[in-house]
């Protein structure tokens, strides 16, 4: 009896550890996993206590069923594929899954779970669709051993733990190609390893590899490693070759990434690697430029005149990226044509001209050496806005045109003219936000001279610094247009002001110029005290008439304009009121009018029936009327 009760006892031990290996040999002659038939035993039931192995060369599917099985052996050169639809659930750690050279297309999900899963012989290949989900987040030992080959290729979602690939004990192949639409989540640290010879690499092919902020080497944040990797200038590492691929990485991994590039294992076939910290996602962006670098010169070479045609540049190629620098110095008149751009400078010299159309609109975003340097024009009809950064025109005769629809921002230093023999004019109907550090040279004769025309807002944006010598000149002259000055950035800290200590002012054209007398100045604060000193150094002057100077306390604003006498009264309106004549006409201000009467027009002499003064409004006046007729007119006090 006591014989009977240990073999019972070793009988139950065994059926409990006992699973079912069924082994395929097509005996339904279908390709239908679920078809039992076709399975060696027959009638396996598919549970989880259920192993599989396809080993003779077939091509096996899911075919429109569902399984949960314990595991599955693919080897021999055959394939399984899951259908776009069904569902493969694994539950037991797989001895060698891809052993001897086998294929999985997933095209629909395949969850292994966290098992444990082997490719250490054979060629062995993994083919995850834009319609498959792959789950394996267990131990996955690819192409471990030497002679081994394992190739992914994924479109799909994939969560993937690579906890070796590659080989150290002899030459293998391990290529992961992270495709268009593939979203690859690392989970977990990934190892690569190789010999020369043998190479370990992930192909950036258009998708997403993602690594998270936990599940790395030591408890810290998922990593690539790869101390076992032999960087030998071919196919190692991490490659992009495609732009619309991107690795992004929980965290800011700066340093991390700048540490993969600099040992090589991350580079890219397409272009320069870009790193991006997003600090409101709390996450690091790596991609490539598939585009060629510059700088680049304009050649026409696409026969046409538009800034945005790529073939008009050398090197062809061009994406007009914010870090490429353009240059126009062959003569050439080149205009946006209706596209816009954000870029990192652009010179225009050599009698070149370049215009910003209606609508479009340029930004640049690197300091420019010499914009306008040695001739060159700029017409902005869009929108130009140039930030913060430093503009030069140092040598030859250039021009900035700025149309009444057009817009300009320019607060950087901006070096204008500032060469002896150099030459620089704006144009300026629009709105436009500039900062002239130094307007004019002292180092020889210069033309300095900027048209405030009708319609122009100029924001003077900090101080404005005017230079000259005797027969140079630098002047901003007032042709109908409007100049502000605010309360802050000035000299010192100070009101924005002028600057002129090295202006030589010899009464001809220097310093700030009236020619219209629609034009003024408006400055915040009450400024007449500076205005008056301008006005006394002949620094502010005008062509068109006196300069009025008025502090508003209700807009703290003052206002300099020019007095001057109308040449029309225009208009003047007449009724009878129970009073007399009421005689209306809109009176300029500081005006002088006077109301003159007369009872014969032929022989009768004109006198003075009443005068007054303008405030740059209605103006009315009301006679008695005692005579039989009589005659009014309305004139201007010389």
């Amino acid at each position: 009896m006591k014989k009977w009760m240990i073999w019972l006892f070793a009988w139950i031990v065994a059926a409990a550890g006992y699973a079912d290996l069924f082994t395929w040999d097509g005996g339904a002659s279908t390709a239908s996993f679920g078809t039992s038939a076709n399975w060696d035993p027959d009638g396996t039931t598919y549970t989880t206590a259920d192993d599989y192995a396809v080993s003779d060369g077939s091509s096996v599917f899911t075919d429109g069923q569902s399984f949960d099985v314990g595991s599955i052996r693919i080897s021999g050169g055959s394939a399984l594929t899951v259908s776009e639809g069904d569902t493969l659930s694994v539950t037991d750690n797989l001895e060698s899954y891809w052993k001897n050279s086998g294929t999985l297309n997933v095209d629909g999900t395949a969850d292994f779970g966290t098992l444990r899963v082997d490719n250490n012989s054979g060629i062995s290949v993994l083919n995850v669709s834009s319609n498959g989900t792959l789950v394996m987040n267990g131990n996955c030992f690819l192409a471990t051993a030497g002679g081994a080959s394992f190739t992914a290729n994924l479109s799909g979602e994939v969560s993937l733990k690579v906890a070796g690939g590659g080989s150290t004990a002899g030459v293998s192949t391990f290529a992961v190609y992270v495709n268009d639409g593939a979203a690859v989540d690392m989970n977990h640290s990934w190892t690569f390893r190789s010999v020369d010879g043998g190479s370990a690499a992930v192909y950036m092919n258009g998708g997403t590899l993602s690594l998270g902020a936990t599940g790395g080497v030591g408890n810290g944040p998922e990593d690539f490693v790869y101390t076992d990797l032999v960087i030998a200038g071919g196919d190692d590492g991490i490659i992009f070759t495609d732009s619309s691929s991107q690795l992004v990485l929980g965290g800011n991994r700066t340093n991390d990434v700048n540490i993969w590039v600099s040992d090589g294992f991350l580079s890219s076939l397409i272009g320069q690697i870009q790193i991006t910290y997003d600090s409101g996602q709390d996450e690091t962006v790596v991609t490539a430029d598939d585009v060629v670098d510059g700088p680049f010169s304009w050649d026409g070479g696409a026969g046409t005149a538009s800034f945005g045609d790529a073939p008009n540049w050398d090197p062809d190629g061009t994406s007009f990226r914010a870090v490429d620098d353009y240059r126009i110095t062959n003569g050439s008149s080149v205009v946006t044509a209706g596209q816009s751009f954000d870029l990192a400078s652009i010179q225009v010299s050599g009698g070149s001209e370049l215009t910003v159309s209606a609508g479009d609109s340029l930004a640049l975003n690197d300091n420019l050496e010499s914009f306008w340097k040695e001739n060159g024009t700029l017409n902005v009809d869009g929108t130009v806005d140039f930030g913060t950064l430093r503009v030069d025109n140092n040598a030859g005769i250039s021009v900035l045109n700025v149309s009444s629809t057009g817009s300009l921002v320019m607060n950087g230093n901006c070096f204008l003219a500032t060469a002896g023999g150099s030459s620089f004019t704006a144009n300026l109907s629009g709105n436009v936000s500039l900062k002239v550090a130094a307007g004019g040279s002292t180092a020889g004769v210069s033309t300095f001279a900027v048209y405030v025309n009708e319609g122009a807002v100029v924001d003077m944006n900090h101080s404005w610094t005017f230079r000259s010598v005797a027969g140079g000149s630098a002047a901003v002259y007032l042709n109908g247009g409007t100049v502000e000055l605010g309360a802050t950035g000035g000299v010192s800290d100070g009101p924005e002001s002028f600057v002129y200590t090295d202006l030589t002012i010899d009464g001809g054209d220097d310093g700030v110029i009236f020619t219209d007398a629609a034009s003024q100045i408006l400055l915040e604060g009450n400024r007449t005290n500076d205005v008056n000193t301008w006005i006394s150094d002949g620094f502010l002057s005008s062509q068109v008439g006196d300069l009025i100077i008025s502090y508003s306390s209700s807009e703290d604003t003052t206002v300099v304009q020019p007095f001057a006498v109308p040449t029309q009264i225009g208009e003047v309106a007449a009724e009878m009121i129970s009073e007399g004549l009421l005689m209306s006409w809109e009176g300029a201000a500081g005006v002088t009018y006077v109301v003159e009467s007369t009872d014969d027009l032929v022989d009768g002499i004109w006198s003075n029936a009443f005068i007054a003064v303008g405030s740059g409004g209605t103006l009315s006046v009301t006679g008695s009327v005692d005579k039989a007729q009589e005659f009014f007119r309305v004139t201007i006090e010389e």
